[in-house]
């Protein structure tokens, strides 16, 4: 199942690699490939599990690489879009932390009760290096 996800995932990508080729090498106005900014974050949003880890891959192969199709991305933005990206980039970036903290924290006390009610019940958990 998974290797069929890869393999759909790597279509998709060459996919959108071949119209992004196409649409490079056409004289075409903007207008026809102009996408409003709601389908294009649900575009995004829908391909989240293939980007998910690999932005900066993503983004080029190397820092050079990144910095120009960052360079390319924000182009023709203005100072305030710039501003309100980067706050809402510390935003999110404090809000994973924070869910992440939590995920931990509520991982940890579950350990816990499973590990008191092991105690409870007179189950001794084995280490590892006590197995053998």
């Amino acid at each position: 199942m998974r290797t069929n996800l890869r393999i759909g995932a790597a279509f998709v990508e060459l996919a959108g690699q071949t119209a992004v080729d196409v649409i490079g090498m056409a004289v075409v106005p903007r207008a026809i490939v102009d996408i409003p900014p709601r389908p294009l974050r649900q575009a995004l949003l829908a391909l989240r599990p293939s980007m998910q880890g690999r932005i900066p891959e993503i983004l080029g192969d190397d820092e050079e690489e990144r910095i120009e199709t960052l360079m390319a991305l924000l182009d023709g933005s203005s100072e305030d879009d710039l501003n309100a990206l980067l706050a809402a980039a510390v935003e999110a970036l404090s809000r994973l932390e924070a869910e992440k903290r939590c995920r931990s924290s509520h991982r940890d006390r579950s350990d816990r009760r499973r590990e008191r009610r092991r105690s409870a019940a007179g189950i001794r958990r084995v280490k590892p290096s006590e197995r053998y």
